[in-house]
């Protein structure tokens, strides 16, 4: 059983997803070998694309603990960019495209957040400086839009299907009727 999620690090709903399912979902079916469960970034505005690169920077391996990790984030990721105010936070997406995440991670304490949690410094800017990564992402939440209608997030998909409903519980009883144990 295919299990995906669509999520965005800035999402509040997510977080409360995360907190309340990640462990569930990979103590009760992933480990049991029956379910797959694979997140996907849904970017919805530059703020989450910059964690979001940052969560995919170590490669496949860390990918889902620095995405948990950011999830957990938000709160002080928002008071920073609050604390930013419009004038900087539009000068600093202004700011040249192989720059302009970088400035933002840095301003927002991304970069060192990342860097406790296993990516270097220059790893990071690496990262947040690759024009291509930013596409990528913006293009697997455009495909998400075109190929399943994802509208929101968190959106879920079980073996192809969209699953309507959000929460924790809902989905558990869908993975059930799918066949999860």
């Amino acid at each position: 059983i295919k299990l995906i999620e669509y999520m965005s690090i800035t999402c509040s709903h997510c977080k409360d997803f995360g907190e309340q399912a990640f462990a569930p979902i990979r103590d009760n079916y992933v480990n049991s070998g029956r379910v797959s469960f694979e997140i996907r970034n849904f970017v919805r505005d530059p703020l989450d694309l910059s964690a979001a690169i940052l969560s995919q920077c170590g490669g496949p391996g860390p990918y889902f603990a620095l995405t948990e990790e950011a999830l957990s984030n938000q709160e002080a990721m928002f008071e920073k960019a609050k604390a930013l105010g419009d004038a900087r936070y539009n000068e600093l997406l202004q700011s040249a495209p192989d720059t302009r995440f970088v400035g933002l991670a840095e301003a927002l304490g991304l970069i060192s957040y990342f860097q406790q949690r296993g990516i270097s410094a220059d790893q990071a800017k690496a990262c947040l400086s690759n024009e291509a990564a930013a596409e990528a992402l913006m293009s697997q939440t455009q495909a998400a839009v075109e190929d399943h209608d994802i509208q929101g997030t968190p959106t879920f998909l079980i073996n192809g299907q969209k699953v309507d409903g959000t929460n924790w519980a809902l989905l558990e009883t869908k993975l059930k009727e799918a066949g999860a144990r």
